[in-house]
């Protein structure tokens, strides 16, 4: 996998949930969820993920790459819903997470 393959896979979910809301439930689950290639790469080709994952660290990249994944997030939230506001520590929030997420792949 490379990284070009990952932003690809990352913009494929925001777009696989860009019409979804965060708030609405059915049935007592939410409507957002992975999509099929979302799901495919971390359980059928997690080694390859991994791999792309560590490359990044190695060439001093990977905090770039998260903190982009973040904004490219909340840019989303935004577009669907104007009336939401993010303070900067939300974004430093959201970094965390996709940090946390990234590194327990």
């Amino acid at each position: 996998m490379t990284v070009t393959q990952l932003n690809r896979l990352i913009d494929g979910q925001i777009l696989y949930n860009q019409h979804r809301s965060l708030f609405y439930m059915h049935e007592g689950n939410a409507l957002m969820g992975p999509s099929p290639e979302m799901t495919y790469w971390p359980t059928q080709r997690s080694p390859e993920l991994l791999l792309m994952l560590q490359s990044l660290k190695r060439q001093h990249e990977y905090t770039a790459f998260v903190a982009g994944v973040a904004a490219r997030t909340l840019h989303q939230f935004v577009s669907v819903n104007q009336y939401i506001h993010f303070h900067s520590d939300h974004l430093g929030e959201l970094t965390q997470l996709y940090d946390r997420l990234f590194t327990r792949i």
